[in-house]
Formats: structure tokens, C-alpha cells, sequence
């Protein structure tokens, strides 16, 4: 009997410590499951923030590319040299001529508003002789034509379509007897085409030609085989000649109404030149929005103990020669100096004058300017 309750005793002991491990066991696999489920949530959340901030990464990366092309737009674009005296030669190309008139006519699938390059890169020393600029029925010819014998210099065509024009840089010319000296304009009518203007550029053997259009269009930049002619044909567009203000000389407050929408306006250079009667200012316009033209006045203030234009131009997104802290004085007794500030998409400038004189404020749609042009 006393047998019998030792093994019944031993058969529940073993069956209370079975009954144990199995709950030890049924807790071990329960506080398991919780651990991995908190470390499930864990990782989730990680991860989910982690996209996050990836994509926000990304997105700042491509803003940050956005900023840096702008300015490095604006770097190309920046001139603050002194230029010629201006001499405005008139082109009117009313009365076109018809295609099948011209060498080497282009065709519909020519033009392009990729940019476009043609001519040698090694080739140096050569003479930009003459410019012709001539009207056919569909598009607008400009002709560089290179000295008799001359290679083809590199030449380079860009549509900037935020400031109205086509580039135009020629590398490797070392003389330029064209009629379109530095810092002058040839000002065409009955075209799409509005101006050819002759840049400033302080790199040597680079001539740079800025085209105003009036309209978004497409070019063609080709040479003709067996000339030493290199050729950009422009496609014309329908549209209106001149300006919707009229703008005049005064001592007065003066102002612009412009089409800008916004902050979207960028000044990515100032240049000014000595002309035959006036002293001219020019802004460089380009836009990332809508509209081309900013809101802009002016007026003769009191400035450094004598006397200043004081332009003030809203709708800013970017203003490039304040970025270098602009400020330069000019030996020309209209004009002194130019010193212009930034803040809240606002631009100041300060045209220093010698004294108090008539001045015009007004704007060129093709390519996009803002000028002041100071009564010398």
C-alpha cells in the first residue's frame, strides 16, 4: 500500500513538473511573439521614415539643382564691363523674299530648339567679316560670314525662352569688322527676330551674339558647303511690332506695369555703355514663371551727399549682381555708380548721377531688359 502511494505520488510530481515546463514553455514562445511584433513595429516605422526622409532627400536634391542651374545661368549671363558707343542700325525685312531664293533653303524638320553647334573647336585667329540679315518667306536669315579662306570657327546656338533671345557664342575670333561693334544693336522690323545685340564678354576670342525674338520659336544653325558663311535661319512666327507703353525723358517719378505674376523674375546681369547723347543701364530679364516683365519705378532722390535714381523692381525671384554685393563707380560725369540691394523679392538700385537730369525708364521685350538710359 505504501508502495502504492510512492509511485502515485511520483506519477503526479512528474505530471505537475510536464504541466510546468509545457506553461514555461507556452510563455517562453508568448513573450517571444510580443518581442518580434514590437520589433516588427519598430523596423516599420524606421523604414517608413526612412522613405520619408529619402524622398525628401530627393526632392531637396533636385530644388538644390533647380537653384544651382539658375545660378549658373546667371553667372554666363553677368556683365558689368564697359561697352562702346552704340550706333542703331534699322533693319526692316517687310518685303520678304521667297525661299527657293535662298542657299541652301531650310526645311520644316530642320528646325529645332535643341541647342546647335557648328564649325572646329581647334580652329583660332580667324576675322568675322560682315553680318547679313535677311528676310524669306517662313523664316529670318543671319549670316556670319567669315573672312575668304577662314576656317569655321566653333559656334554655338541656345534658345533661352525665359528671356527671349537666341545665343549665339563664336569661338576663336580674333577680329570683328561685322558693323555690329560691342555694345551695339541692330534693331529689325517685319520679323519675329526684334534685335541683334553684340555683347560684351570679357573672355578672349569670344564673340557673343544675343537675338531677341518676340515670340517662342525654332532655328536652324548650318554652314553652306563651299563658303565660309556660317548660318542661322530663324522660323518666323506671327507677331506685333513695338511696345503697349510709351516712355519718355523727364526729372520725374516714373513707372512700368509689368505682365509678371509673382516673384519670378531674375536679373542675371547688368551692363552699361557710354551712347552718343545718353548714359544707359541695362537689366538682364529672364523669368521662371509667368510673365516676363516686373513691376518697376523710379525717381531722383537725395543718396551718399548728392543725387541718385532710385529704381526699385518687385516681382523678384532672383537678383544676381546683388548677390556679389554690386557696387561700382563709373568715370562718366552722368553717371557715377550703380549700388543695388535685394530683400523680399524687391530689387533697389542706385543710379549715382552727377547731378539732377532728364532719364527714361523703360523695357525691350526681345531680348528681355530693363533700362534706364540717363540724358548726358
Amino acid at each position: 500500500m505504501a508502495q502504492k502511494y510512492s509511485e502515485l505520488a511520483k506519477s503526479r510530481k512528474a505530471a505537475l513538473k510536464e504541466s510546468q515546463d509545457s506553461s514555461s514553455s507556452k510563455l517562453i514562445i508568448v513573450v517571444a511573439l510580443v518581442i518580434l511584433s514590437i520589433g516588427g513595429f519598430i523596423w516599420l516605422i524606421g523604414n517608413g521614415k526612412s522613405n520619408e526622409e529619402d524622398y525628401q532627400e530627393e526632392e531637396d536634391t533636385q530644388e538644390g539643382a533647380e537653384e544651382e542651374a539658375i545660378l549658373e545661368d546667371n553667372e554666363e549671363e553677368m556683365d558689368v564691363s564697359d561697352v562702346a558707343e552704340e550706333d542703331i542700325e534699322e533693319v526692316d525685312v517687310s518685303d520678304k523674299e521667297s525661299d527657293s531664293t535662298a542657299e541652301d533653303a531650310p526645311t520644316d524638320s530642320d528646325f529645332s530648339q535643341e541647342d546647335q553647334t557648328v564649325g572646329e573647336e581647334s580652329v583660332s585667329g580667324v576675322k568675322l567679316a560682315e553680318i547679313e540679315q535677311l528676310g524669306y518667306e517662313g523664316f529670318f536669315r543671319i549670316v556670319f560670314v567669315i573672312e575668304d579662306g577662314g576656317s569655321l570657327p566653333y559656334t554655338q546656338a541656345t534658345l533661352y525662352t525665359s528671356s527671349n533671345m537666341i545665343s549665339v557664342k563664336m569661338r576663336g575670333i580674333d577680329e570683328d569688322t561685322s558693323g555690329i561693334k560691342t555694345g551695339n544693336v541692330s534693331e529689325i522690323t517685319g520679323s519675329v527676330v526684334s534685335t541683334i545685340f553684340h555683347e560684351v564678354t570679357g573672355e578672349e576670342n569670344l564673340n557673343w551674339y544675343k537675338i531677341g525674338i518676340k515670340a517662342e520659336t525654332e532655328f536652324y544653325l548650318h554652314t553652306i558647303e563651299g563658303t565660309s558663311k556660317i548660318v542661322l535661319d530663324i522660323k518666323e512666327q506671327d507677331v506685333e511690332n513695338g511696345d503697349g507703353q510709351e516712355f519718355v525723358f523727364s526729372q520725374e517719378s516714373q513707372s512700368i506695369e509689368g505682365d509678371a505674376s509673382g516673384s519670378v523674375i531674375t536679373i542675371s546681369g547688368l551692363s552699361h555703355s557710354g551712347q552718343s547723347d545718353v548714359y544707359r543701364i541695362i537689366l538682364r530679364l529672364g523669368t521662371i514663371g509667368t510673365g516676363t516683365i516686373p513691376n518697376a519705378t523710379s525717381k531722383i532722390v537725395d543718396y551718399e551727399g548728392g543725387k541718385a535714381i532710385k529704381l526699385v523692381v518687385e516681382n523678384i525671384y532672383n537678383d544676381f549682381p546683388s548677390s556679389i554685393d554690386y557696387d561700382e563707380s563709373y568715370a562718366n560725369t552722368a553717371v557715377r555708380g550703380v549700388k543695388c540691394t535685394y530683400a523680399s523679392n524687391v530689387s533697389t538700385y542706385y543710379i549715382r548721377i552727377g547731378s539732377v537730369r532728364d532719364y527714361k525708364l523703360y523695357y525691350m521685350n526681345a531680348p528681355t531688359q530693363l533700362i534706364v538710359d540717363v540724358k548726358m
